[in-house]
C-alpha cells in the first residue's frame, strides 16, 4: 500500500497535510510544501526509506 496523504477540512483550513506511513504511522500535520518537498527527495535518491 503506497503512502496515504490526508486533506480533510481542519487540514485544509490551515493548508497542512497528515501523511500515513505503511507502517502504520501517521505523521503530524505538515504544510504541503515541504511534504511534496520531502516526497520529491525521496523519489529522486531513489530511497527505500518510508520517512525520516
Amino acid at each position: 500500500m503506497p503512502h496515504q496523504v490526508v486533506i480533510g477540512p481542519k487540514e485544509a483550513a490551515g493548508e497542512l497535510v497528515s501523511v500515513r506511513l505503511r507502517d502504520g504511522r501517521r505523521l503530524d500535520a505538515q504544510p504541503g510544501e515541504g511534504v511534496l518537498s520531502r516526497v520529491t527527495a525521496l523519489v529522486a535518491e531513489r530511497s527505500t526509506a518510508l520517512w525520516d
